[in-house]
């Protein structure tokens, strides 16, 4: 649910900023690296981004899966994803096929907080950090209007999400 509202809030960053909508086509220019369009028209109009989250999965949106199968792939352009961004072919499906996918990921992350450029606070170690990002959190809340991402999404995939969901 917290992955399906965040995907949600995109519109609000992405899409004042330009990032969102793009065509199929413009991909590469907005990735800055080289994508092969399989069964996919340049013009087709990415509306949204779902990363990992076939809970945000709509009319419009560019799936990037996180080790899902192709039969799951699948299933989320039948339930309306544009196509899905892959590092290899997908058979009978509309991919934008990329040598890394991670790195995509990244470059999305890098759009999204260019676009947010708003101070944050980064909480690290190996014990304690839940504790702490809640404790910096109430503080904070005391005055500002704070962003914190409710679950524990230590991976690439989770800081885009995380990203998509902090509100200007």
């Amino acid at each position: 649910k917290v992955l399906s509202e965040m995907n949600k809030q995109i519109d609000s960053i992405v899409k004042a900023k330009h990032i969102l909508p793009v065509e199929a086509g413009k991909m590469e220019e907005l990735l800055q690296m080289n994508c092969e369009l399989i069964r996919l028209d340049s013009s087709k109009l990415i509306t949204d981004i779902a990363v990992s989250d076939n809970m945000a999965v709509h009319d419009g949106c560019l799936y990037i899966p996180y080790n899902e199968s192709d039969e799951y792939c699948t299933e989320m352009i039948a339930k309306g994803a544009v196509a899905v961004l892959t590092e290899n072919e997908i058979d009978n499906i509309p991919c934008i096929v990329v040598q890394d996918s991670k790195a995509a990921v990244y470059r999305l992350c890098v759009l999204f907080e260019e676009a947010i450029r708003l101070p944050s606070i980064i909480v690290a170690g190996s014990e304690g950090k839940t504790t702490t990002k809640r404790m910096v959190k109430r503080v904070l809340q005391q005055k500002y209007d704070v962003f914190s991402q409710d679950g524990n999404y230590n991976s690439l995939h989770g800081l885009c999400c995380s990203l998509q969901g902090v509100e200007t």
